[in-house]
């Protein structure tokens, strides 16, 4: 017992250089920050400044905006896309794989300048809406809200994708053998059995995909310009223009801290935040954390009363079309997650400096 004691003490210690990394390149650099935002005399100035300036209210509403809009749109085609990833053809799976996967090792600025080229007045969208006469003449997509919003989807998706893929992973095949050989339709099948077993990884990837949402530069930047500037470019700037008067931007820096700590305390009433990092599908505890954080009823009395009445009208649908829209979403997911990325290679060769479509050589 003694010598198992002693291992287990040593062990224990192995974590002290770590616990030590972070200390040194998270914990200390946060509170020298929150020291230098305030300064003598009058420590919560910039604060106030930052708060009242109409300047940064509305790059915080539109950064909260945009951060909606990516969310709710990553959940929406990432989720049929993980499923497919989890229930379908070996090769389905294989391809959407390797679609999801490949993406996140292109550095995000390369996927941004094939959306930038995509966007611009020259490329491909606008030639295709002159071709078919929606439009008399080339329209400019760049520097718009909606070229920002589905940039930050195509970018965030994965992000989406791989916590619902653990999840729906975790699914026990056999609860779901269970339901359809006692006579349950398969839309009930998914409704109310692989539904609410996936919701742990729903809104994991909501919580990791709005978090990464607030502080998102690059593309907004590029896609968005000067009318879209979101709270993290304006940060940016203020770091370029204040490089001796650290006070301001360190203030910027520690309100958007608070705002992403303010988002993690709400969601962990939601979910536990283990869940982040390993999403577990087991029901029993998916019902205690909802139990204990308040929003078991709520989910109880919609998946009682509203998804119902849904499953039973899609489930008297025919099969092709019950299945046809998770079909559109994932592809469509797969087009905008990996498309940027060949776009980016072809128009690498043109010479032009204005990047016609197609490249000139």
């Amino acid at each position: 017992m003694k010598k198992t004691g002693i291992l287990q003490w040593r062990v224990e210690y192995l974590i002290l250089p770590v616990l030590l990394f972070y200390a040194l390149t998270l914990l200390w650099p946060t509170i020298r920050m929150v020291l230098i935002s305030m300064p003598d005399g009058d420590p919560l100035k910039f604060y106030r400044y930052i708060l009242a300036s109409n300047l940064y209210q509305e790059a915080l509403a539109r950064t909260f905006y945009y951060s909606l809009i990516a969310t709710l749109g990553t959940l929406i085609l990432g989720y049929p896309l993980a499923y497919y990833m989890v229930r379908g053809k070996n090769w389905i799976r294989l391809a959407i794989t390797a679609f999801v996967v490949v993406p996140m090792f292109v550095a995000l600025l390369v996927r941004t300048f094939g959306w930038m080229m995509i966007f611009s007045r020259t490329g491909p969208i606008s030639r295709l809406l002159l071709e078919v006469g929606l439009t008399d003449e080339l329209i400019k997509l760049m520097y718009t809200t909606v070229a920002v919003q589905i940039g930050m989807v195509a970018v965030l998706l994965p992000f989406m994708v791989l916590p619902l893929y653990a999840t729906m992973r975790r699914i026990d095949g056999q609860l779901l053998q269970a339901a359809r050989v006692l006579g349950a339709p398969p839309t009930a099948v998914f409704g109310q059995i692989f539904l609410p077993l996936s919701l742990p990884g729903v809104f994991s990837g909501i919580i990791i995909v709005f978090i990464l949402s607030l502080g998102f530069y690059i593309t907004p930047d590029l896609l968005g310009g000067s009318s879209n500037q979101v709270y993290a470019v304006l940060l940016a700037k203020a770091v370029k223009l204040n490089s001796t008067r650290p006070a301001f931007p360190a203030a910027m820096s520690v309100i958007l801290l608070m705002i992403t700590l303010i988002v993690l305390t709400l969601g962990a009433r939601l979910i536990s935040l283990n869940s982040l990092w390993a999403a577990d599908a087991r029901q029993e505890l998916w019902q205690a954390q909802l139990a204990r954080r308040g929003p078991r009823r709520w989910w109880e009395q919609f998946r009682d009363e509203t998804l119902t009445t849904i499953i039973l009208w899609i489930g008297n649908l025919p099969r092709l079309l019950q299945s046809m829209p998770g079909i559109i979403l994932a592809s469509l997911a797969v087009i905008i997650t990996f498309v940027p990325i060949p776009v980016a290679f072809v128009f690498s060769f043109a010479r032009s400096i204005f990047l016609p479509f197609p490249p000139t050589e």
